[in-house]
C-alpha cells in the first residue's frame, strides 16, 4: 500500500519528513522519490525484526481467491476516504497480489 500512496506528492513530501527524522542520507538532497523509497525500505526492516511477515503469502490464513471479495468490500471502506488516491476494486486487488507475492 506504500507504493500505491508514494503516487501521491503530498505522501511523498511526508515520507521526505520522516526520511529527515530518521537521517537518512536520502533525505539530504530533499528529493521526494529517493527519500520516500529509502523510508519504505527502512520501514521493511523494522517490520521483519519485530517480526511482522513480509508478505501475505508468509500468512497460512491468506486466500487470493478472496482478493476480489475484499477488494470490493475495501473500496467502500469510510477509512478508504481518508486515502490520498482513490482506489478501484481493480487496483485494490493488485496492492492484494503484490503484497502477497511480496514485489
Amino acid at each position: 500500500m506504500l507504493e500505491f500512496n508514494g503516487r501521491s506528492a503530498e505522501v511523498r513530501r511526508r515520507f521526505v519528513k520522516i526520511a529527515r527524522a530518521l537521517h537518512l542520507p536520502e533525505s539530504v538532497c530533499g528529493c521526494e522519490q529517493a527519500s520516500f523509497k529509502a523510508s519504505v525500505e527502512v520501514i521493511r526492516q523494522i517490520s521483519k525484526l519485530v517480526g511482522i511477515p513480509g508478505t501475505l503469502g508468509e500468512l497460512e490464513t491468506v486466500d487470493p481467491a478472496d482478493f476480489e471479495a475484499l477488494a470490493r468490500l475495501a473500496v467502500k471502506d469510510t477509512c478508504m476516504g481518508d486515502n490520498q488516491i482513490t482506489a478501484t476494486v481493480p487496483e485494490v486487488m493488485e496492492v492484494y497480489a503484490r503484497a502477497y507475492r511480496g514485489n
